[in-house]
């Protein structure tokens, strides 16, 4: 993942869940793509207790941001179906 891709996941890892304007579906896909990248890359780093002790932040924000994109997407299917 490039570094703007890994800011770009970050960022909207990182981001309030609180938007005043709601993604659309193929923002939230986007997304989630992106976040799956970035999770496999940060796994992928991880090889020490050290490097581990220090990325888990982040896949923690990584994970309860990919579950606020799932939940939404999960109501859209819903309110379509």
């Amino acid at each position: 993942m490039s570094p703007s891709a890994t800011a770009t996941a970050t960022a909207h890892a990182t981001a309030p869940s609180t938007a005043t304007a709601s993604p659309s579906t193929r923002e939230l896909i986007k997304e989630l793509a992106e976040i799956e990248d970035r999770t496999f890359a940060v796994r992928a780093s991880m090889q020490g207790a050290d490097c581990r002790a220090r990325l888990a932040p982040e896949l923690l924000r990584l994970s309860q941001r990919e579950q606020q994109i799932l939940a939404q997407l999960r109501r859209r299917r819903v309110r379509a179906g």
